[in-house]
C-alpha cells in the first residue's frame, strides 16, 4: 500500500471505511504508516516493519529489524529479496496489490510468531558484506573484468 494511498484515505477521512484499513486498531488509524523510522526506539516498539520500496537493494534498517526479531515485509522484486533471503521475511511481488499486502500484514499482526526469524537464521552485517562481495565478483567475471 503506497504512502500516497494512505495519505489520501486519511485526508478524505476514509481510513475507517476502507476495507484495506478496517482491521487496524483505532489508535493506529491516525498514523498507520510513517515515512521513516526516526529512532531505534520506534523500531523496537513497532509490531512489524514494512519496506515496499522499488529502489532498495540492501536496506540496513531491514537488517536491523530482522536482528531484533521483528516480522518484516519487503518488495520481493528488488534486490532486498537477495539481501534478506529466507529469514522469516514476507515478500510482496506486486506492491500495488493492496489486497495481498493487507492480507499478509493482517496475518503478520495476528500471528507474529510465524514471521519472526529464528535466532540462528538472523543475517549478520558480516554475512551481508560477504554476500555483496560474492555478487560483485560474479558481476565482474560476467562482464569480463578481472
Amino acid at each position: 500500500m503506497s504512502l500516497e494511498f494512505v495519505k489520501f484515505l486519511q485526508e478524505e477521512g476514509q481510513v475507517e471505511k476502507s476495507p484495506f484499513m478496517s482491521w487496524l486498531k483505532e489508535e493506529d488509524k491516525k498514523t498507520p504508516f510513517q515515512r521513516y523510522i526516526a529512532s531505534q526506539q520506534e523500531l523496537k516498539e513497532a509490531e512489524v516493519f514494512v519496506l515496499l520500496s522499488d529502489y532498495e537493494s540492501q536496506g540496513i534498517v531491514v537488517t536491523e529489524a530482522i536482528s531484533i526479531g521483528k516480522p518484516v515485509m519487503v518488495n520481493d522484486s528488488t534486490a532486498l529479496h537477495d539481501h534478506v533471503g529466507n529469514y522469516g521475511v514476507v515478500g510482496i511481488t506486486d506492491v500495488e496489490h493492496y489486497g495481498e499486502i493487507t492480507w499478509k500484514l493482517k496475518e503478520m499482526l495476528d500471528k507474529p510468531w510465524k514471521f519472526v526469524p529464528k535466532n540462528n537464521s538472523v543475517i549478520s552485517q558480516k554475512e551481508t558484506n560477504t554476500r555483496t562481495m560474492e555478487v560483485y565478483e560474479m558481476v565482474k567475471l560476467y562482464e569480463g573484468h578481472e
